[in-house]
């Protein structure tokens, strides 16, 4: 008998695990202006306001497009022209828990869904996030060309311009990697710009975010803001070495960053 009330409790231990076991998450289109394409596994799509799409997608705007896609963990992500990302993963240990629910209108991640897993790569262009309170057993990640960002929730905008990648915080803090050197921490009102050529990251420099820069990344993930009709400050430009409070980096260093190229016809599908 009391094995059988054993074999009974593990079954039920067993089907708990398998009920909440990660499975990919619903993104929805909240807003798109202009050719918006997604791509997944190599078929492109045209996205419209409404449509729902899960992780392994591509998301590419044309050069007069924008849009704006919400995460059912809250995360909203504003894509401004010229941008391409690719949510590599999305995954949530219940993601039932809210299905049908508005998720833009999250302010922390629900704390039925168990937590989740994010990564999003900027391929290139300009792309801001208003990241919920996340879960302590969540992470999200966005990689670029030169380091990852870590956040758990926060407003910051991560932009390619080809030349540098450009992390900017508004409010609360993330945690910039720039590939094969030490972490930074970079918390309201502060940039990090890490100049990259091809595949090389050179010397990082800290600067503060303009009040312009600030009103442009709350207006891309639908935040208002009254600091567009503020002055603008003096630049704060300074290599990051010279500031005690962060990681001294090699003048001369420079490293490989990830590759990219998996992503199929990256400069035309937006044109479809």
């Amino acid at each position: 008998m009391k094995t059988i009330k054993i074999l009974s409790v593990l079954a039920m231990i067993f089907a708990s695990v398998a009920a909440f076991a990660a499975a990919p998450g619903k993104i929805s289109a909240s807003s798109v202006s202009g050719s918006v394409v997604t791509i997944v596994d190599g078929a492109k799509k045209q996205l419209a306001a409404g449509d729902v799409f899960t992780e392994k997608t591509a998301v590419l705007t044309s050069a007069d497009a924008s849009a704006k896609i919400v995460l059912a963990n809250g995360t909203v992500i504003g894509l401004e022209p010229n941008t391409t990302i690719e949510v590599a993963q999305f995954v949530q240990n219940d993601p039932s828990a809210v299905e049908g629910q508005d998720f833009a209108s999250f302010s922390s991640e629900p704390e039925a869904t168990f937590g989740s897993m994010t990564t999003v790569r900027l391929v290139k262009g300009v792309a801001s996030f208003k990241v919920a309170s996340l879960l302590s057993s969540s992470k999200l990640t966005v990689e670029t060309r030169a380091g990852q960002v870590t956040v758990k929730g926060t407003t910051f905008s991560v932009a390619d311009n080809g030349t540098h990648v450009t992390v900017s915080v508004v409010e609360g803090n993330v945690e910039v990697a720039p590939t094969g050197r030490a972490s930074v921490s970079l918390d309201d009102g502060k940039s990090v710009r890490i100049p990259v050529s091809g595949t090389t990251a050179g010397t990082p420099t800290f600067r503060n975010v303009s009040p312009e820069q600030e009103a442009a990344i709350l207006a891309s993930v639908g935040v208002s803001s009254a600091a567009a009709a503020a002055p603008a400050a003096d630049e704060d430009e300074r290599v990051i070495g010279l500031d005690p409070e962060l990681p001294d980096y090699a003048q001369d260093a420079s490293v490989e960053g990830p590759d990219y190229g998996r992503l199929p016809d990256i400069n035309s599908a937006a044109s479809m």
